[in-house]
């Protein structure tokens, strides 16, 4: 199997390593926002709980923009193989 090298600079691969960082996080607070409305309905409190679902809907959608950023800089920092 041949290696890969880094197809980008030093700075792109930076780059990609904070996108992940914020890709876990975000993914961390979707997690903690869906506890938070399981919690608010089963205190009965209905308004806040579907507050707090919309919330955690938006970060649906940042979540999928990181991850599709993160495979264009994944492509372009390891989608080339090393030459002999």
């Amino acid at each position: 199997m041949a290696g890969r090298e880094l197809g980008c600079p030093d700075s792109t691969y930076e780059y990609l390593q904070r996108v992940r960082d914020h890709l876990i996080m975000a993914k961390i607070e979707l997690s903690r926002y869906e506890r938070e409305a399981e919690e608010f309905k089963r205190l009965g409190w209905h308004e806040e709980a579907e507050r707090t679902l919309k919330l955690a809907h938006s970060y649906v959608s940042i979540i999928r923009q990181l991850e599709d950023e993160i495979k264009e800089l994944e492509k372009l920092c390891f989608g080339r193989e090393k030459k002999p």
